[in-house]
């Protein structure tokens, strides 16, 4: 099975690592790097048919373990945001707390702010990206004693008067992207950040709490732990590979994310598909059960009208529940949508999607992808064409029924032209 692994930033401005894993052969297939969260959107293409998972920066997410009294029960789970106050700067309240593993009166944490949450998923939402997985990104990185020793280039022993027994030291696992150290620290600890304050900072550690085992994912991390008393470095991959790899391995011997509780990801269903079909399709009967109404007053024909209206209204009916009894179709329906729109559903973009009709008929242009963004009143198009004249036949069409058309990035993919047309109304 393939899959889209993500590396998301903390801000929107930080670039993001995407690679499509190869779970069956453990290969990365394609990767690259995104200049920010905007771009999230070109890899909708990617994630066509494959699962999602994404790695958060551990730099916003306390990974921490409580002990919890003898018999804990669902009570005290439920309370042990209060057992944190004092170890938490700030409004417990504001925090998203992730159960992890339990072992014995031990319970893993992983806190995150749920400002910090609910952005990294409105980047996926904006992106149409859906996933279950969000893992804080140092829980994929394995330890050595995790390793076989097929997978471990050059074992190293930092000091030889040092006993071969290193059962009882501290593991940790790094590895450097560009100027950024990731760490993870033991089972369930991570660090992340700037070298500048993580090498020290974990040189500082490494000395309070030797004897340390290391594992080296990068090649510039040996000197990063004082004095290891053992240190592995499996042979060098990209970062991605070594992340999806972690990652897969940590969802199979111990699955964890953090969209639990409030954050808990929905089952994947395209509502929007559901509603603007059926949305099309009864304005589309309406408007044919105006048009007939005007022309039936032959007595003849009197029948068949009363047929069609019975037939309309179940239509209406069984797509629009609730809609009440109505005089008048047309207005009832426009009203029925008016107030989806009021509760977020963003169906003014009928009315754009109307006055887009004459540019789609009269150029080549295909929409591989609408989306309606309400906020903005901005319809977004992923579109392909066959030459840059038929986005410019599209484009002058648009512009002629009075509405506005950015154009964004325009590439080549094989013999086509793919890009994103954003138009305003």
């Amino acid at each position: 099975m393939e899959q889209l692994i993500l590396r998301l930033g903390v801000t929107e401005d930080d670039p993001i690592l995407w690679g499509v894993w190869d779970e069956r052969a453990e290969t990365i297939l394609a990767s690259g790097t995104l200049a920010n969260a905007a771009d999230l959107v070109t890899l909708q293409e990617r994630a066509a048919n494959r699962p999602v998972y994404a790695l958060v920066p551990n730099s916003a997410v306390n990974l921490t373990t409580v002990s919890l009294p003898p018999g804990a029960g669902k009570k005290v789970l439920n309370a042990i945001g209060f057992m944190l106050e004092d170890d938490i700067a700030g409004d417990i309240t504001s925090q998203h707390i992730a159960f992890g593993p339990q072992k014995k009166q031990e319970q893993k944490l992983a806190i995150v702010d749920k400002q910090q949450m609910q952005i990294w998923l409105d980047w996926l939402a904006t992106a149409e990206l859906h996933t279950s997985m969000l893992v804080p990104e140092a829980l994929a990185l394995v330890h050595s004693t995790q390793i076989t020793n097929a997978e471990i280039a050059q074992p190293v022993t930092a000091d030889s008067s040092e006993s071969s027994d290193h059962s009882d030291s501290t593991p940790v696992a790094l590895m450097t992207i560009g100027d950024e150290i990731i760490g993870r620290i033991g089972d369930w600890g991570g660090v992340s950040g700037h070298k500048d304050w993580v090498g020290p900072w974990l040189y500082t550690w490494s000395q309070q709490h030797a004897p340390v085992s290391m594992t080296q994912y990068s090649a510039d991390v040996a000197n990063l732990c004082h004095k290891p008393v053992h240190s592995q470095q499996p042979p060098l991959e990209l970062p991605m590979h070594v992340f999806a790899k972690g990652l897969n391995q940590l969802q199979k011997s111990a699955p964890f994310t953090l969209r639990q509780g409030e954050f808990k990801a929905p089952q994947k269903t395209n509502k929007n598909w559901v509603y603007w079909r059926t949305a099309a399709a009864v304005v589309g009967i309406a408007f044919i059960f105006g048009v007939i109404d005007k022309s039936l007053e032959l007595s003849a024909l009197k029948a068949q009208n009363t047929a069609l209206k019975a037939q309309i209204q179940q239509n209406i009916q069984r797509n629009f529940p609730g809609i009440g009894p109505y005089r008048d179709a047309r207005r009832s329906i426009a009203q029925y949508i008016k107030a989806r729109e009021n509760a977020g559903s963003g169906a003014s973009g009928i009315a754009m999607l109307a006055n887009l009709s004459t540019a789609f008929a009269t150029s080549q242009l295909q929409a591989q992808t609408l989306r309606f963004d309400q906020k903005r009143s901005e319809i977004r198009i992923q579109a392909v064409a066959n030459k840059f004249a038929d986005l410019e036949v599209f484009s002058k069409a648009a512009r002629d029924a009075g509405l506005t058309v950015e154009q964004g990035a325009i590439n080549n993919k094989g013999g086509q032209l793919v890009g994103t047309l954003i138009i305003k109304g």
